[in-house]
Order: structure tokens, then C-alpha cells, then sequence
């Protein structure tokens, strides 16, 4: 937002008169102005009351010149307004965060990205929730592989469905904890925007529905799922999303150095992505434009049983939430890998001096 004029000379005073229910002309007659002076300083006292009440609700960010700049626990939430859930379309939510732009500067968004709903790992998106309620959210990506089709992905089917491994059996299977699982965010970022991309994973469904294999009705389910009554912004079968300069995708590629090759084919913009399930970041410093990538891990089970029971599986795959802090006035980010670990009572996440942390909720492969 540009910084208005300053108010001119009595604008302040000509505001609150016109508050307590004098006219231009009465304002005018008694401070010896013109109608249009005193129309000109009420509007102008305004403006600078609505820059002023915007541009320090927080402190400037910190200039970005590390791998991964940590975000500074000084940034304090800040509760605004929220609109109601009318309309959850793609419509609806640039709507949304068109309103949310104007009221804040800078948008606190975080990545919880490949939970592979029924094969999510509850302990880890327990610290999701721990983390962004202390913190504050604007937005949260939802979706990106929060789902897994056994039945139709390249693993073998999982045991469990072998005597019926049919789309009924999946739906049923994943309702229940995507339902739970997104309460669970919205209450813990209060009420954030909750767009929703989707993943490798969750795209797998669409198409064999869309081919003509499963009931169209189970897809028209699968769609009314994903809005959740209204709390999530369903933007269309899309992998990928552009808030100003924070580009996000699903997959942003294979091999070791995923955030590498984002920014170095793209160093117009700052990019975010899942798929992997294995953390990263890189910085590529360009000629007028330093772009930043992460790439974030994932909160599914780190041993899935369906592998296994194959006795072939190792997992290189690391837990870890994304959050980024994006200035819509001037393009800048900052970037957060939250990285989770175990021991054998709690899963941890540290940022700074901070610590966040949930007990287990079962025994599992530490």
C-alpha cells in the first residue's frame, strides 16, 4: 500500500467534528475554509489513519540472506475479521484473499503437505495443529497427497482391502480422519483460508472416476468431502497455486535437489513443494530478483505396513511442516522447515529458542 499525503493542517480536528454530526458547511464557516478544503481533509485524515493502523500491526521482516531465514518468534498473530464461508469455489476464495490482503500485510501460510490419509502418522499432524495454533495462520494449504489409494496407486494393495479393495472401502476409510484432521486446523489457525490442491495421489481418483470406472455419483462424494460443509476452498482438479510471488505445487520435480532446480528454471518467483517427502532449500540469487524455495517433508506413516509386509521397504523420508511469511507489498518471503523428531515419549519440533512438542499416541518406529 502506497503511504498517503499527510493530512493537511486541522484535517484531524475537521474528522472529528464531521463524526459528531457537523456539515462541510458548518466546519467551514467556523475554520474560515472552503466546503471542498474540509471535504479534501476528512478524506485525506482518513487514509493516513487506515495506512497507519495497516503498516504497523507488525514489524518489518528481516532481510532474507540465509539458506532457510528462521522466522522471528517477535511476529505477534493478529485476529482479523473473518468473512463467513458462503462461497468455497475458486471465486470465493480469491474473494477472500483479496480482503485478507487489504487488512494485512504480511500473510503467515503454512504447508501441511503428504499425510496420505488412512496411512497419516497422528502424532505428527497433532504437532501441526500445536505449531500453527502458536503461532497464527492466514492460510493453509490443504490437500497436496492428503490421500492414499492403496488400490489404485503403484504399491500392492494394502492387506487390509484385499477381500474388497474397492472405492467404497477407500472412501469410507479416509472420511472419517480428513474430516477430524481439518477441524483440527481450522480451530488451531482460527478460521484461516484453507485452499485446497491436489497431489499425485488424490488426483488418481479423480481420473479413474472421471474414466467412467467408479459411479459419477462416489466423485460428486469425493468433491463435497474435500469442501467440508464449506471450510475448504475447493479451486478445481489443480496441482498448483500462485499468491503474488509464492508459487506452490504438489511435485516440483525428482532427484536430489528438488529446491535447486525450482529456482533455477524459475527465478521470477519463490516456490513451495511436496511430493518427495524429503525437506529442502535453496536460494538463487539473480540478477534483480533473489528467489527462495523449500521443499517440504512429509506426515504420513515413515514405515507404511502395506510396504513392509513386503519386507523389502526402507524409508530415506523426513517429517517436517512448511510455513512461509510473505510480504505482498514488496514480494519478500521468509521460509520455515519446522523438522520433527522422536524420542520415546514426544515428537518434537524447535525453531530458535522455541520448542514444540505432543506425547505419543502410540509406540511406534522411532
Amino acid at each position: 500500500m502506497k503511504k498517503p499525503t499527510k493530512p493537511r493542517l486541522n484535517a484531524d480536528k475537521f474528522y472529528k467534528m464531521r463524526q459528531d454530526g457537523y456539515t462541510n458547511k458548518q466546519i467551514a464557516q467556523r475554520y474560515n475554509v472552503s466546503v471542498s478544503g474540509v471535504r479534501g481533509g476528512v478524506s485525506e485524515y482518513r487514509k493516513w489513519c487506515k495506512w497507519v493502523q495497516r503498516d504497523n500491526q507488525e514489524p518489518e521482516l528481516n532481510a532474507i540472506e540465509t539458506k532457510l531465514p528462521k522466522f522471528k518468534q517477535a511476529i505477534k498473530p493478529v485476529v482479523i475479521r473473518r468473512l463467513t464461508y458462503n462461497d468455497n469455489n475458486a471465486d470465493g476464495f480469491w474473494s477472500r484473499y483479496k480482503a485478507l490482503k487489504k487488512s494485512k500485510r504480511w500473510l503467515k501460510i503454512f504447508f501441511p503437505f503428504d499425510k496420505h490419509i488412512p496411512f497419516h502418522d497422528p502424532d505428527a499432524v497433532a504437532l501441526d495443529a500445536e505449531i500453527i495454533k502458536s503461532i497464527g495462520a492466514d492460510i493453509i494449504i490443504h490437500g497436496s497427497d492428503i490421500f492414499d489409494f492403496p488400490t489404485i496407486s503403484r504399491h500392492e494393495p494394502d492387506y487390509e482391502l484385499q477381500q474388497s479393495p474397492s472405492f467404497d472401502d477407500c472412501y469410507e476409510r479416509i472420511q472419517s480422519a480428513y474430516k477430524e484432521d481439518t477441524d483440527r486446523l481450522i480451530e488451531a489457525g482460527n478460521y484461516p483460508l484453507m485452499p485446497f490442491i491436489f497431489g499425485n495421489h488424490d488426483l488418481r481418483f479423480n481420473e479413474m472416476a472421471l474414466s467412467g470406472r467408479t459411479p459419477k455419483t462416489l466423485l460428486r462424494l469425493f468433491t463435497d468431502l474435500i469442501k467440508h460443509e464449506g471450510r475448504v476452498h475447493y479451486l478445481g482438479n489443480t496441482q498448483e497455486l500462485l499468491l503474488d510471488s509464492l508459487f506452490i505445487r504438489h511435485d516440483g520435480g525428482a532427484g536430489q535437489n528438488v529446491a535447486k532446480s525450482m529456482t533455477t528454471k524459475d527465478h521470477t518467483v519463490h516456490h513451495v513443494a511436496g511430493h518427495t517427502h524429503r525437506p529442502d532449500g535453496y536460494t538463487h540469487k539473480a540478477i534483480r530478483f533473489t528467489s527462495h524455495a523449500m521443499v517440504v517433508g512429509c506426515r504420513c506413516d515413515l514405515v507404511p505396513h502395506y510396504e513392509t509386509n513386503r519386507g523389502k521397504y526402507t524409508s530415506n523420508w523426513t517429517q517436517s511442516l512448511g510455513m512461509a511469511i510473505l510480504d505482498t507489498d514488496t514480494d519478500a518471503v521468509q521460509f520455515t522447515n519446522f523438522m520433527y523428531y522422536r524420542d520415546e515419549t514426544h515428537i518434537y519440533a524447535i525453531d530458535g529458542t522455541t520448542r514444540y512438542s505432543v506425547p505419543l499416541s502410540f509406540t511406534g518406529v522411532i
